[in-house]
């Protein structure tokens, strides 16, 4: 277990993310791209969350003024950069996160996840946005005297992404479309976000609209950690097809932070599907799928190939995402230690 997700006995431990070395330059080998920790095996049971504003990372005013640089008037601020990104994309917009600060654990062995608010501009921003800009937020946040997040700066939106093992041991990738905010034309697994906004929605369900009473509280949090676990179901289904009555609950294998975009922490699951890769394939290419427009193709892996190989190959003329190599990386290193 990664040493930052040790808690004492007597108080709530450090909560942070891994750190990651600075090496100011945005070319990493693609197979170190991602630092995966706390591998784990867990269902939505074994998951605590702590949803608290006090997660949140710095408002977008106090980002601009670290941008400023001291006073600079030609500094780029937040929304300068959102403007380029929708002047080179049209088809982005923006929608609540949630913000992952770190990771504990119980003596239980139950994982809590401490979550802020965040939005996707912000994510798009700075943990996406050009390496000059990475850098001033890295100094600002160096200096700091909040330590309980060193990243404070960066929005890290929280992710999620899924290994989906066919009954005869294919992983299901996908080709994303040229068009989507992060990684164009390369291969992903199903992935997303957990969605604050649907969260949102059924506690207004079940408690009558009575919002502000209970934010923070067990029942949120609760919502919250199902949510976290059905978002994946959602992504699969949305990006994939109708695999509903297919498809195995989500199991959480581990964390990951992705070092292409300033350590971005998303959550790696593993989802069982009981039918063939063929059929698989054969309902995506029937094109029901809500996000159908988000990717152009599919593919197909040998677990074998995933499991046996020194490194996670890309397939001729084609790169998989950090994430999805990163994913692929943390299945592999839980089942090790499975058998272990």
């Amino acid at each position: 277990m990664h040493e930052s997700l040790r808690g004492g006995s007597s108080a709530l431990p450090t909560v942070r993310l891994p750190q990651l070395e600075r090496h100011g330059s945005d070319r990493e080998d693609e197979q170190d791209t991602h630092i995966p920790f706390s591998p784990v095996y867990l269902t939505a049971k074994e998951v605590l969350c702590d949803f608290d504003r006090k997660w949140d990372g710095k408002p977008a005013v106090e980002i601009d003024a670290a941008l400023s640089d001291g006073g600079n008037d030609t500094a780029e601020r937040l929304e300068d950069i959102w403007q380029e990104k929708l002047r080179k994309n049209s088809r982005l917009y923006n929608g609540s996160k949630f913000r992952l600060a770190g990771v504990t654990q119980t003596e239980e062995g139950k994982l809590t996840l401490h979550l802020g608010m965040t939005d996707y501009k912000q994510f798009i921003c700075t943990n996406c946005a050009p390496l000059s800009v990475q850098r001033r937020l890295v100094e600002a946040s160096e200096q700091l005297s909040e330590k309980r997040d060193k990243d404070l700066f960066f929005s890290n939106a929280f992710g999620v992404s899924a290994v989906v093992l066919t009954n005869d041991n294919f992983v299901i990738l996908i080709q994303r479309a040229a068009h989507v905010g992060e990684f164009p034309g390369y291969l992903d697994l199903p992935g997303g976000h957990p969605e604050p906004d649907i969260v949102l929605e059924i506690i207004k369900k079940a408690f009558g609209g009575k919002v502000d009473e209970i934010i923070g509280g067990k029942e949120t949090n609760e919502i919250i950690v199902q949510q976290f676990f059905d978002s994946i179901t959602s992504e699969v289904l949305d990006e994939i097809g109708d695999l509903e009555k297919e498809i195995s609950s989500p199991v959480l294998l581990g964390f990951l932070r992705n070092k292409l975009t300033a350590g971005r922490p998303s959550a790696a699951f593993l989802i069982n599907c009981n039918i063939t890769g063929k059929q698989v394939r054969d309902i995506y290419l029937e094109g029901k799928q809500t996000e159908a427009d988000e990717s152009i193709s599919i593919r197909l892996i040998p677990a074998a190939t995933v499991l046996n190989d020194g490194n996670i190959a890309s397939p001729p003329n084609l790169k998989l995402t950090p994430a999805a190599i990163g994913c692929l990386k943390l299945w592999k290193k839980v089942l090790i230690g499975c058998a272990d």
